[in-house]
């Protein structure tokens, strides 16, 4: 196999088999070397009349197909999972599920972000060609779903009495008026947020609801 070099840039360009072939000016030709492949076009170099393989560019190389290759099953394997982000999206609009299913599906995606991202890190402190060609990963970091409530669900937790309770002290009390104001304009209520919970555990500090009730709304 005859290759083609770019003289300024010392890069094989192509490679031909026609023997009438003509080169350009900035052009020059150089039989392959055993081990050469145009899959490994840019592992090599040329330079004073020599194509050298270069293992430094040629362990970028593998590192840089390996992380694409890892990106593009991430990928997939996220999109594999449409199909359950929908289902319980509409059975959470249709009073059928919860966020906390939807929260579920999504903690699944994110597991996969977080393992492909682990995956690219292990890879990049490889040192060895084989070992890149080879190197495999999986879904291998956890990821807990986040406890999410609608508005509803989260109020439900409070008795009548309750409620009736806060309502009226908000009506006096500026830190009780910006609770609700928060919770209002929350979409939705995540209960493992730190501000979530040191605003619940702030009802009961304050006697607004009972001791031990705190637990029991964010259990």
């Amino acid at each position: 196999m005859t290759l083609i070099i770019d003289n300024k840039l010392g890069t094989v360009i192509a490679s031909t088999t026609d023997t009438l072939f003509i080169p350009s000016a900035d052009q020059s030709f150089v039989e392959a070397p055993d081990g050469f492949t145009m899959d490994d076009i840019s592992d090599w170099f040329y330079e004073d009349g020599q194509l050298t393989h270069s293992p430094e560019q040629a362990l970028t190389n593998a590192k840089a197909r390996a992380i694409a290759r890892i990106k593009a099953e991430a990928t997939q394997w996220i999109a594999a999972l449409d199909w359950k982000v929908q289902r319980a999206q509409e059975r959470e609009k249709a009073g059928f599920g919860t966020l906390a299913e939807t929260a579920a599906v999504l903690s699944e995606r994110e597991a996969i972000r977080r393992s492909s991202n682990a995956a690219e890190q292990r890879l990049n402190l490889l040192t060895d060609r084989f070992e890149i060609d080879a190197f495999n990963w999986t879904v291998d970091v956890p990821v807990t779903a986040n406890r999410l409530l609608t508005q509803k669900q989260f109020s439900d937790r409070f008795t009548d009495a309750e409620l009736i309770r806060l309502i009226e002290v908000a009506k006096t009390s500026p830190a009780m008026a910006t609770w609700f104001e928060r919770f209002h304009a929350a979409n939705d209520i995540n209960l493992d947020l730190p501000l979530a919970q040191q605003g619940v555990w702030m009802l009961e500090n304050t006697g607004l609801i009972a001791t031990g009730r705190a637990t029991e709304i964010l259990r």
